[in-house]
């Protein structure tokens, strides 16, 4: 059975991805980009600077608005592509897209157990 958002949840979805959008379209993701590249291929002009907000975002994080716990999700992922770039500061570039995992399973050597 599929979960159903609501309405108003889909609207406030539409907002945060809309910001997530905007946000990638700066120039200066671009040139963060450029400089992680750059980085990469050992040739930075600079130190890049990554914060990982993972052990703090509880006190950072705006709180969840959205109801369904399939609301919840996507909200709290496209809070935390923005994160850095609103509240932090560093060198993370915020994507143009909204990364969906596919859903998987398969079974153990057919013994009856399946993830």
């Amino acid at each position: 059975m599929t979960e159903k958002i609501e309405p108003w949840e889909r609207a406030h979805l539409r907002e945060l991805a809309k910001k997530q959008a905007e946000y990638a379209a700066l120039p200066l993701m671009e040139e963060r980009a450029r400089l992680w590249r750059a980085h990469n291929d050992i040739e930075g002009v600079r130190p890049m600077i990554y914060t990982d907000t993972t052990s703090f975002e509880k006190e950072i994080l705006p709180p969840l608005e959205c109801a369904t716990p399939a609301a919840k999700e996507m909200e709290l992922e496209l809070k935390r592509n923005v994160l850095n770039h609103e509240r932090i500061g560093d060198d993370r570039v915020v994507s143009s897209y909204y990364a969906v995992a596919p859903v998987t399973g398969f079974k153990y050597f057919d013994n009856g157990v399946s993830t």
